[in-house]
């Protein structure tokens, strides 16, 4: 039988060296692991992992689509460009607007995020093991690719 671990795990993905380095010297107490690192991970049963973005095109349906997440997208015409605005908008968010993003989210229709049924698991999960304010699970949620492993699968992230 397998067994099943119900704790979100996060994989961690570390930077080229370049920005490490830069980001260990501005935040020492976050950024601890500044070189380059490659995760490996081999799925020993079934496993669910966020890795790698989205489709742009996917992340922009998604916060157009989605009425809460519209306040992180700004004006910019480039899609590119006004996605990572909203990334740079959602991870500088004060505390309490990532709580309202949680708050609406769990009373949103399903068909606003029918095309990404996970959403509304992961977002439950994931606030009730680790602070509902962290707006990285925003990010997790509505810019990573959703896979599920099976036991033999491995998963390889370079570094950077």
């Amino acid at each position: 039988t397998d067994s099943v671990i119900a704790k979100v795990f996060p994989l961690q993905i570390h930077p080229q060296k370049e920005l490490g380095s830069h980001l260990h010297e501005m935040q020492p107490e976050k950024f601890y692991q500044w070189k380059p690192q490659t995760e490996i991970a081999v799925a020993l049963s079934r496993f669910e992992v966020f890795v790698g973005w989205l489709p742009v095109d996917e992340v922009q349906q998604l916060f157009t689509s989605i009425p809460v997440l519209t306040q992180f997208l700004g004006q910019e015409k480039n899609l590119s460009l006004q996605i990572l605005g909203a990334y740079q908008a959602g991870i500088v968010a004060s505390d309490g607007d990532i709580v309202e993003v949680f708050t609406a989210l769990r009373n949103l229709p399903d068909y606003y995020i029918s095309s990404h049924p996970y959403i509304f698991e992961f977002a439950a999960q994931t606030t009730d093991q680790y602070d509902e304010s962290d707006p990285g699970i925003l990010v997790i949620l509505f810019m990573m690719n959703f896979l599920v492993l099976h036991k033999g699968d491995a998963l390889y992230v370079p570094a950077g």
